[in-house]
């Protein structure tokens, strides 16, 4: 499902609108929500409502807010109309990862590559087929390290390195947990 936040004078067009999914239990990875051929729950069986995208097409608006104030709607509708959702999660990209990585020290790298020269590291966070190469699942463990430390190691304001964090901290959210390969599409 989607929701929307709209203008009273610009009827036809989003302010902002967020993607929803809505399971039992929480997902792992995108695809088995994101899948035409995924299998679809009625609506009363469903117990947790999966964020998973959020965009806001008037580019002129960011910063204000919007899309904090359309997840604070969208979760007290959902609270009043939905009793059976229990979770409100989140599927979100951590997209800063693969810069603060490369930024590392080149023993960071070396520690990373499990052996591997530095530049061959450097050639896998940067190629476009590497998250479904066999190389990418060999480096799963030290990875999600990394994406951990990266999302928790905040400044003295509480912020994380990584804007989709903070963004979801903001908003009174907890890390709970990193899936591997969460998204495999292009």
């Amino acid at each position: 499902g989607a929701y929307a936040l709209f203008h009273p004078g610009m009827e036809d067009e989003p302010l902002a609108f967020v993607w929803l999914a809505f399971t039992q239990g929480v997902p792992d990875n995108l695809g088995t929500i994101t899948d035409p051929a995924a299998k679809k729950l009625p609506p009363g069986k469903a117990d947790t409502a999966v964020f998973w995208s959020i965009s806001a097409p008037q580019q002129g608006l960011s910063g204000l807010g919007i899309g904090n104030e359309l997840i604070k709607r969208t979760f007290t509708e959902l609270r009043q109309t939905r009793p059976s959702i229990q979770r409100f999660v989140t599927l979100s990209p951590i997209p800063s990862l693969a810069t603060a990585i490369l930024a590392s020290p080149a023993d960071v790298l070396a520690r990373l590559g499990m052996g591997r020269p530095t530049d061959d590291v450097k050639r896998l966070l940067t190629d476009d087929v590497w998250l479904v190469s066999h190389e990418a699942d060999e480096l799963r463990t030290p990875m999600l390290r990394l994406a951990a430390r990266n999302l928790t190691d905040t400044d003295d304001e509480g912020r994380s390195p990584d804007p989709v964090a903070n963004f979801h901290l903001q908003n009174g959210a907890q890390l709970w947990r990193l899936n591997w390969a969460a998204n495999r599409s292009e």
